[in-house]
């Protein structure tokens, strides 16, 4: 970066110049941007930054690249793309600085080694900030991924909002299209291949829910978190319902949370004797 300085006559050096174009045509600045040029002031001296991502002291259209040094922490145009979404980016330059990014497949802070230029926005400087401006969220959905109220935000929890209220007595409303609102059913209009009819009296509303025929064949699987109970799940050799130790997120369909429920969706024997069908000659 070229900058102003009061020469005392003698004695100085061939870095030196009457004007500040002068020295950017003999002396190419670094541009430490990835997109973009650096933001000036009024007087055309680039404009230094503090706080990185968290204290951004850059105008709105711009945030602070933090560099190795002073001169490469300057405010840079920010991306269309929102910074928990850009990707992995180590940048250029042999500075070899430890930061963190959101890693928006694992849904996690990630470490990495920054090059010290070139880098996008999605560069904190601790992994606490990383977690303060791009949350992370468990998955306590038993297959896919929650809805979520915005991107990176919290999931949206159902039972209060009836605008994401699920009608189905176990898994999912079929959708209209994703995170819409679900697909009605009645006599004149059935369900696609893996899903039945379902006629909730409580609310007045026939949907088409997941069929229990497939979930219910399903294994029983505890998933991959720690966090065990006990839940119940379909055993079709038996036809019964077992217990078996749940871990809290993942796994699949075939997970009641108690017996009575179990029975009710699953158990063949059962609903043909609430059906008024005979199950033996």
């Amino acid at each position: 970066m070229c900058r102003q300085f009061f020469y005392k006559g003698i004695k100085g050096n061939a870095n030196n110049f009457l004007t500040r174009e002068m020295c950017q045509e003999q002396c190419h600045e670094l541009n430490p941007c990835l997109n973009g040029e650096p933001l000036i002031d009024a007087t055309g001296e680039r404009m230094l930054c503090t706080g990185g991502q968290k204290l951004d002291s850059c105008p709105k259209s711009h945030y602070c690249h933090v560099g190795s040094t002073e001169l490469t922490t300057i405010c840079c145009p920010r991306s269309t793309i929102e910074i928990c979404e850009q990707p992995l980016n180590k940048g250029a330059g042999g500075e070899n600085l430890p930061r963190w990014y959101f890693d928006s497949d694992l849904n996690k802070c990630q470490q990495f080694i920054y090059g010290g230029t070139k880098g996008n926005e999605n560069n904190f400087i601790s992994r606490q900030t990383c977690e303060e401006l791009c949350p992370e969220y468990r998955n306590y959905c038993p297959h896919g991924l929650p809805l979520l109220e915005s991107k990176n935000t919290k999931p949206v929890t159902c039972g209060i909002n009836k605008e994401y209220r699920n009608y189905c007595p176990h898994g999912l409303p079929l959708l209209e299209s994703k995170n819409t609102k679900p697909v009605t059913c009645g006599i004149n209009k059935g369900c696609p291949a893996g899903h039945i009819c379902h006629m909730s009296a409580e609310y007045s509303v026939a949907i088409c829910c997941e069929d229990p025929t497939d979930f219910c064949l399903q294994p029983r699987d505890p998933g991959p978190c720690q966090n065990m109970e006990t839940r119940y799940g379909y055993h079709p050799l038996t036809d019964s319902c077992v217990p078996y130790q749940y871990g809290g997120c993942d796994g699949t369909l075939n997970n009641f949370k108690t017996l009575e429920r179990c029975t009710e969706i699953c158990c063949k024997e059962y609903k043909l004797m609430r059906d008024g069908i005979p199950t033996s000659p």
